[in-house]
């Protein structure tokens, strides 16, 4: 059986499998987030990351917590992949390996974490007077509107941003504190 070193054979050089896996290796992954989400309900996300020469495809793996990784998809040669049925309010953590036509994977890329819009829940108050905190998952580039209702028939829009990065935003309610009974949703676009 040959060695990991090369040998000459009638002056060509004897390539073993060790001698394979040492000469392949690609650079590591640039994932982007183009990440964005659809509705509450049908939450997704969407990966995107640059090709990396002499790949034959990737493997695009998830985590709910950024530690146990778990295989999400073998996307072949895309370099794009929507990931459907994600938890609003949730942070994912994703990274992505390229593979050769031998499918041996390089090292992971970077990982990259995504909080899945359509999050909505009440931070706590300091005291009973204090204002009513809202707090909801956003998407960059997403415009939002808190709204409140008394009835759940009647809405009124108390607040609007456009999200700069994918984040928690806050929005302090100075009626929240007043009223007995208040409801709040957001909708985006």
């Amino acid at each position: 059986m040959p060695s990991a070193k090369q040998s000459a054979v009638n002056g060509q050089p004897n390539i073993t499998v060790a001698n394979l896996l040492m000469r392949w290796v690609l650079p590591a992954l640039i994932v982007t987030a183009s990440l964005y989400a659809c509705n509450a309900s049908a939450a997704s996300a969407t990966l995107a990351w640059n090709p990396t020469p002499a790949a034959a495809g990737y493997v695009v793996y998830t985590s709910p917590n950024g530690s146990k990784y778990t295989r999400a998809a073998d996307v072949g040669a895309s370099t794009n992949i929507t990931l459907a049925g994600m938890t609003p309010g949730a942070t994912n953590y994703f990274y992505v390996t390229a593979y050769n036509s031998a499918h041996m994977q390089t090292r992971p890329s970077a990982a990259v974490s995504y909080i899945v819009p359509g999050g909505l829940v009440m931070g706590a108050k300091a005291t009973p007077r204090s204002p009513a905190q809202v707090q909801f998952s956003v998407a960059t580039g997403h415009t939002y509107k808190v709204q409140a209702s008394a009835d759940l028939k009647k809405w009124t829009t108390l607040y609007t941003t456009t999200a700069t990065n994918n984040s928690w935003m806050t929005y302090q309610d100075p009626l929240g504190a007043t009223l007995k009974l208040r409801f709040y949703r957001t909708v985006s676009n």
